[in-house]
């Protein structure tokens, strides 16, 4: 399965991966846990980058309101 990740809070940034899957069984299996840069979506007015850079700011810290 995909998911467009490009509009996330997160996305840009690095996050550690790891995919667990369970059967009908009741067998679980966990994979490696990897570290990648999740998609984002590619911005080339520089006044857009900017304004998504002040939302992922204030979306991961609500405490920088005054300052964003």
């Amino acid at each position: 399965t995909t998911k467009d990740l490009t509009e996330h809070v997160w996305a840009g940034g690095n996050i550690r991966l790891r995919l667990i899957a369970t059967d009908d069984a009741g067998h679980t299996a966990t994979s490696e846990t990897k570290t990648l840069v999740m998609p984002e979506r590619p911005f080339s007015n520089p006044l857009a980058r900017a304004v998504i850079e002040q939302r992922r700011v204030l979306a991961l810290d609500a405490n920088a309101k005054s300052r964003v």
